[in-house]
């Protein structure tokens, strides 16, 4: 595994396996390294849900003026336009299309958000 040499190194074992630390040492050192992962897990767990809660909110938000125009522009309608049959009732369509747009829109916001932070990730490095 990949990830376990880096973990040896970051947790001090080396140190300790050549005898530069006393296992009290070590293990207060382990202990601190581990409150560290515990806060990185609790920092990332806070970003992804205020992440998925704005993407969420910029799409409801564009969903209901969506909805809104839709309504105004079906209140401007003839009668003779409701009479027609074509594809449904305005209020499934609205709904259906209302709900394709939330998928899509969130989805778009959350992957321009991550190409975003790869590219700034990526100019650092």
């Amino acid at each position: 595994m990949i990830h376990s040499g880096l973990l040896t190194i970051a947790l001090g074992f080396n140190n300790f396996a050549l005898g530069r630390l006393s296992p009290s040492a070590y293990m207060n050192q382990v202990e601190s390294f581990t409150l560290y992962f515990v806060y990185l897990f609790v920092a990332k767990f806070v970003l992804v849900y205020v992440y998925s809660l704005g993407a969420s909110i910029a799409a409801i938000r564009t969903t209901k003026a969506l909805r809104l125009d839709f309504l105004q522009s079906l209140l401007r309608q003839d009668i003779s336009f409701f009479d027609s049959s074509e594809g449904g009732s305005p209020s499934v369509k609205v709904t259906t299309n209302g709900y394709d747009v939330l998928d899509r829109e969130s989805m778009i916001v959350k992957v321009m958000l991550t190409s975003f932070v790869q590219q700034q990730h990526q100019q650092r490095h």
